[in-house]
């Protein structure tokens, strides 16, 4: 059964692929453009219904704009949590694990805004 769908914007075409082989489809068959990935589950259109193409591509690039903002809320709800943190345990006394959990914390911090 196949796991994943490839998509060629340019040709119209799907490729479906399960997931051992995935890593070798990634660029059109016939005209060699990079395809994208789409569910399994979603419903292609048949290849001579450009209108229907285009609705596709629209309301997929909505989702993935979506996903992408949703992500970025999660990560910034992440970082004030951890900044909460840090201030509660630097507040309290120092114990042996507590430098270690600061360095972690930071560490993480720093990860998701972006710094190495």
């Amino acid at each position: 059964m196949s796991s994943r769908a490839f998509l060629c914007w340019n040709c119209r075409t799907c490729y479906r692929a399960d997931i051992h082989t995935e890593t070798e489809l990634r660029r059109c068959a016939q005209c060699g453009q990079e395809l994208a990935w789409v569910s399994h589950r979603v419903r292609v259109p048949p290849k001579d219904d450009a209108a229907a193409w285009r609705a596709l591509q629209t309301d997929l690039a909505k989702r993935a704009g979506e996903r992408s903002r949703a992500q970025a809320v999660r990560s910034v709800r992440r970082q004030h949590e951890i900044e909460r943190q840090l201030a509660d345990i630097r507040s309290r006394p120092s114990n042996v694990g507590r430098r270690s959990l600061i360095r972690e914390l930071e560490k993480e911090l720093a990860s998701l805004r972006g710094h190495k």
